[in-house]
């Protein structure tokens, strides 16, 4: 580099910066195939054989230190060469001396191992195309043996990638954004809404920590405003349509009847306010639930890369795989990347917000083995374990109750139905008097559809996500 001037080694350091990304997104998914492997024997999907076969083809007969200290080596040279170019630029500017690189750091073999070390690593060749880096052949299809990647893998995910981009529209963040139902009724009921949270604070302090929860984008005392002023409009609306459509002899009678049934429609539109949230936060709940077993075994796998922790929070987020659980996750990265906060304190708060107790309990172990100095590798990979066990048993158990309404269904939708109009016609025949023909066709077009309805609601509310 003696002969680079500054804007030279600015370039230098944005590509060096490059590949030191590409060879750290590598390495990760080196140690995610391997980790999915011991997870898939684990889990009884292959056999000892069938992993150890496996495991060796993708370490090309060597073992798992041997490439680890490989890319290790790779990512400690290119760091060498990026201190390097970047004491060059100080020097421009303070004048002192910058130390050469610890350039040359070739891999060692594995103790025990008879076999020679992987040929040293060569720079890429690198083309800028936009915010992408365009590798040479050759270095691309070393990269593709090393991870046991086909033509037909790499053309699959590019193809989804593609598909995530046209459906997924990327926002800029933004902290609150109001709207003109919450403004005018803030112009409305804005003195009113004070008053009543200042002096009844504990009639709102559940609306308040399930709008906290459910993560409705709407400040507190709007909200209340918002509900208030449909309260009135309800109350005026239903009032009017009990008084035009239920007629009375006295119009006295009319429009006090209608006035009674509009305070119901008033109270029933402030009610509604009442409970969203928390209807909305359980829904929220429910679809975190389902996501997170597969979120921890993710976490783990990016964790024993050695990323840093808010790395792992980034690459989930980005991955666009989990829409149940990004709102949380979208939280703590805007709260370590926007506010500056440390990763710890991101996680307090959000576990303080979250409405499921399964994330919370994850996220104040996050912070306990952060802050103790822990291992996040080894706590997630014990908590992927017990989730996916439990995830597993609770599928289970689904399947079992499935079964058992199965065979309700098969006795009381099937075969009641059957003797009941077997019951039918052997009375129609006795000649007791029944309608038996208003009785069958009420039956047959209103109540066997109504009842398997209700079973397809009840199976469809029961099961999990």
């Amino acid at each position: 580099m003696p002969n680079e001037n500054p804007y030279q080694l600015v370039k230098k350091i944005n590509d060096l910066a490059d590949e030191i990304v590409s060879a750290k997104n590598f390495r990760t998914r080196f140690m995610s195939k391997l980790k999915w492997l011991k997870y898939d024997l684990d889990s009884k999907k292959i056999s000892k054989q069938q992993h150890d076969a496996e495991k060796a083809k993708y370490l090309r007969n060597k073992d798992e230190k041997y490439w680890i200290d490989y890319y290790n080596n790779h990512l400690a040279e290119l760091l060498n060469q990026l201190e390097y170019a970047n004491n060059k630029v100080l020097e421009e500017y303070t004048g002192k001396k910058a130390a050469p690189p610890n350039i040359g750091i070739a891999p060692q073999p594995p103790a025990g191992v008879i076999a020679a070390p992987p040929p040293p690593v060569k720079k890429a060749k690198v083309v800028a195309m936009g915010d992408q880096i365009k590798l040479d052949k050759k270095t691309k299809k070393r990269y593709m043996q090393e991870l046991n990647l086909s033509r037909e893998m790499i053309d699959a995910l590019v193809k989804r990638k593609k598909e995530r981009q046209s459906t997924v529209v990327e926002q800029e963040y933004v902290l609150y954004k109001g709207n003109d139902f919450g403004k005018f009724a803030n112009q409305i009921f804005e003195k009113a809404t004070v008053y009543l949270t200042k002096n009844y604070p504990q009639a709102f302090e559940k609306l308040y920590q399930d709008l906290s929860r459910s993560g409705v984008k709407v400040l507190s005392k709007t909200y209340i405003s918002m509900a208030l002023l449909s309260g009135v409009i309800g109350f005026f609306a239903v009032t009017l349509l009990a008084a035009l459509l239920l007629k009375s002899d006295s119009i006295i009678f009319q429009i006090v009847r209608g006035f009674f049934i509009g305070i119901f429609g008033g109270v029933g539109a402030i009610g509604f306010f009442y409970f969203y949230p928390s209807n909305v936060a359980g829904e929220k709940e429910k679809a975190i639930k389902s996501e997170l077993p597969f979120v921890i075994v993710h976490m783990s796998a990016v964790a024993g890369s050695g990323a840093r922790p808010i790395s792992m929070f980034s690459t989930i987020l980005s991955s666009g795989e989990y829409p149940g659980i990004r709102d949380e996750i979208k939280k703590i990265v805007n709260y370590v990347n926007i506010f500056g906060y440390d990763i710890s304190t991101a996680l307090k708060v959000v576990s303080k917000s979250t409405p499921s107790l399964k994330l919370k309990d994850l996220l104040d172990g996050l912070v306990s083995t952060i802050e103790s100095g822990g291992s996040l590798k080894e706590y997630l990979v014990a908590v992927a374990d017990d989730t996916m066990s439990t995830y597993k048993l609770e599928r289970k158990k689904w399947t079992e109750a499935v079964s058992t309404y199965a065979d309700i269904y098969t006795a009381v939708l099937i075969a009641a139905p059957l003797l009941f109009m077997v019951a039918l016609r052997i009375i129609d025949s006795m000649g007791a008097g029944i309608p038996v023909v208003p009785i069958t066709l009420i039956a047959v077009f209103l109540g066997i559809p109504a009842m398997n309805g209700a079973f397809i609601l009840f199976v469809t509310i029961m099961q999990p996500k």
